[in-house]
């Protein structure tokens, strides 16, 4: 299949400035702190890619205080492959998926023909004696790891080894720190995590359905045993603030209230609807089944977990931020180092961003200025659906190497439990690639722009794009297992902006929607890592957004978001940044030999991993073509930078990526490219570790080129009504729409 190429209106900038300098700069800090908040609450509605390993999700959500040099591929002697290690992964998948029923579930398909043993129906345990099992665990397994020389590994043997003790010393060390596991933490605590497991839980078999009884049966018994943790830590005094208790317990409330219509029951008879091997008897004695432990057993033991946590409010006995906790700078610091997937310091990840903001938002006034006219991005035009924006994704997916054939589910979230999730995709088996499922919230989609970049978030070329990718590239089983979630987010938010520049909107409204929402979750990131990582107050924080060219008043704002949901828009933020630095830097060092798809291709290859690898990857790849990556590159330093746009026929072409200077103002369309639930920026020219992120031109004839940000709030007056009988879609996705590539 061709791919489509998008509409676009050219859009040229004088020269002389027609808004002032002061006017501009206002309008940039009041929207770019509007965009900021939408995302904040976006953040709150809308989930990372749906994975496995579940229960652990609080293991690897924390991080560890361990000392360790990190090695990088490319600094070493590469051998050949090495049996025993493929053996070794092998082996710690199969134990990873023997331990723990919800794991192997999430995770496996057909457990049976991958010679597993189904593991006790049970949702497991969690204690502190737990804890304390999982770290050992952990460290055996690191042990064991360690004992394979790296040299005597392949490059990819070298990128899983690597990989994998991040992720075991991210276990160890987060771990050290079992108060500061919170059970009830709105968005992303486990409470709120199991109950999700419930409501996308997959059946393929009868044996599933009675598994799922068993399951939401035990519940009861997991969430006394999370109340239990909860009081240890509270007696300790480490507890949420008195303000996330009472988010926790209205979100409490909420499921009790709702009664017969509870969400567990109302998507339960829904999954029940939706199954063509099960007679309509059996469905009908399984629905019926399901209510009665809904309303019996699971809403008396929520009314139980709100009464306690609110007797435990006051618990608390330090400051709000992490740094303020006994050792909570020493566990701020890696949960920062998993979130942004980076071994960068606290200060260093925040002298990034800060750059990065500078920059940006310099870029943003210049717009601005240029164009006085310029109040409210345009509308995308002649897409309704949902098939209508996943099919124009799939159509220009022009410079991203081919992917395989998959099918997939898109569907809009039962209204049950549409304010839970603005949307997310569900990761496909590591036995089947071709299942995978995308649940948008309507609700928080009302507008055409918003959809479009949801679905190239979640979709093309977001995580359903670049899971699948790396799956079907014969990765190891275990690294299906393993999150980083830096790369994972950055990649997705990155990808958006690219779709972005292919929506047919003209080029005004591509870079206001791209400055806002990027300059958004920069300052967002920025001011988590200062309150909770560095002790900024609210003055130390407002007297920084001054520092920065933002208005301070706002800078409370962003204060309480941090310390309610520590480290939550972390991978957003520097994610997406560190991709349009990276991107920004390739384009310096090839020039016009710079090849979209082929850069793309290195930074999929290996899969999600830490930044300091993939810039590694990036410095061979350019080396090999004689050149080097520089180590900075200034963003606004000529008055028109060009990036190479993308011809999806040429491997010369790439993405333009031009950026506006400081006087003279003359800008082309920036493209999108923000994957990764994180977000990463794709830019033009030659980046430096704070300084980049371009904002790429649109590609010129047949090329689809853009960033895209998920602009997801636009005003009232540009709102596109989509249709509201929108059916669910089962779609295959296949290879043919990257024809031209292969």
């Amino acid at each position: 299949m061709k791919i489509i190429e998008a509409i676009r209106r050219k859009l040229h900038f004088c020269r002389r400035d027609t808004r002032s300098e002061e006017e501009a700069a206002a309008i940039a800090s009041e929207s770019v702190n509007k965009a900021a908040a939408r995302q904040r609450e976006r953040i709150r509605n809308r989930k990372g890619p749906k994975r496995n390993n579940t229960l652990r999700m609080f293991s690897v959500a924390l991080a560890a205080m361990l000392t360790v040099s990190l090695v990088i591929p490319g600094t070493l002697t590469v051998s050949a492959t090495n049996p025993d290690f493929n053996d070794f992964l092998e082996n710690e998948w199969k134990e990873s998926m023997e331990l723990d029923y919800l794991t192997m579930h999430l995770a496996v398909k057909d457990y049976k023909s991958l010679g597993l043993t189904k593991p006790e129906v049970t949702l497991g345990d969690i204690s502190y004696e737990q804890i304390e099992k999982e770290v050992n665990d952990a460290k055996n397994s690191l042990e064991k790891l360690r004992a394979f020389d790296l040299e005597s590994l392949d490059d990819t043997q070298q990128h899983d080894y690597l990989a994998y003790e991040d992720y075991l010393e991210c276990i160890i060390g987060m771990e050290q720190y079992p108060e500061m596991i919170e059970m009830f933490r709105p968005i992303n605590g486990m409470f709120t995590q199991i109950k999700e497991v419930f409501e996308d839980f997959k059946m393929h078999s009868e044996e599933d359905v009675e598994d799922y009884m068993t399951l939401l049966a035990d519940f009861p018994r997991y969430i006394d045993q999370m109340l239990d943790l909860t009081s240890q830590q509270a007696a300790k005094g480490y507890l949420m603030s008195d303000d996330s208790v009472d988010e926790a317990v209205e979100e409490i409330n909420d499921f009790v209230s709702a009664g017969e219509g509870n969400e567990l029951i109302a998507v339960f008879n829904n999954n029940m609807d939706e199954i063509d091997w099960l007679a309509d008897d059996a469905k009908e004695e399984y629905k019926t089944r399901n209510h009665d432990i809904v309303i019996n057993s699971i809403i008396p033991a929520y009314e139980k977990a709100g009464k306690a946590l609110t007797g435990l409010k006051g618990s608390r006995k330090w400051g709000s931020p992490v740094c303020e906790y006994p050792e909570g700078k020493d566990y701020y610091t890696w949960l920062a180092k998993y979130n942004c997937g980076t071994d960068e310091t606290l200060d260093e990840k925040f002298d990034f961003l800060t750059a990065s903001i500078k920059e940006t938002l310099a870029y943003y006034r210049n717009v601005l200025r240029a164009n006085p006219s310029l109040e409210e991005p345009a509308t995308i035009e002649g897409l309704e659906s949902l098939d209508d924006v996943i099919g124009h994704l799939q159509d220009n997916m022009g410079g991203f190497p081919a992917g395989p054939k998959v099918n997939y589910k898109l569907s809009y979230l039962d209204e049950s439990v549409a304010q839970d999730a603005m949307a997310y995709y569900i990761q496909s088996p590591v036995d089947d690639v071709t299942e995978n499922v995308i649940r948008v919230n309507k609700d928080s989609v009302k507008d055409i722009n918003t959809l479009y970049f949801t679905l190239a978030h979640e979709g093309y070329p977001g995580h359903l794009y670049q899971m699948t990718w790396y799956q079907n590239s014969g990765a190891a089983k275990l690294r299906h297992d393993i999150t980083t979630l830096g790369y994972q987010e950055g990649w997705a938010n990155y990808v958006e902006r690219i779709m972005l520049q292919r929506s047919g909107l003209d080029e005004a409204s591509v870079e206001m929607i791209a400055c806002e929402e990027f300059l958004g979750y920069m300052v967002n990131a920025a001011s988590d890592i200062a309150a909770n990582g560095l002790g900024y107050t609210v003055k130390d924080l407002s007297k920084w957004f001054g520092e920065i060219g933002l208005d301070g008043s706002y800078a409370k704002d962003y204060y309480d978001y941090s310390i309610a949901y520590p480290g939550v828009l972390l991978p957003y933020g520097y994610g997406e940044a560190k991709f349009w630095d990276l991107n920004g830097r390739a384009r310096a060092a090839l020039g016009e030999d710079f090849d979209l798809e082929e850069y793309h291709l290195q930074l999929l290859t290996n899969g999600p991993r830490q930044f300091e690898i993939v810039e590694q990857d990036l410095k061979a790849y350019v080396e090999s073509k004689g050149k080097t990556l520089p180590d900075e590159v200034k963003m606004f330093e000529d008055e028109k930078i060009t990036a190479g746009k993308e011809q999806t026929q040429t491997k010369s072409s790439g993405y333009w990526l031009i950026t506006v200077v400081f006087g003279a103002a003359a800008l082309v369309i920036f493209g999108a490219l923000f994957i990764i639930l994180g977000r990463r920026h794709k830019r033009p020219v030659e980046p430096a570790r704070a300084k980049d992120i371009y904002f790429p031109d649109e590609p010129e004839s047949s090329a689809v080129e853009g960033d895209s940000f998920e602009s997801e709030v636009l005003t009232e007056e540009s709102n596109y009504e989509l249709n509201d009988t929108e059916p669910d879609t089962t779609k295959e996705a296949g290879s043919d729409q990257f024809d031209q590539y292969e």
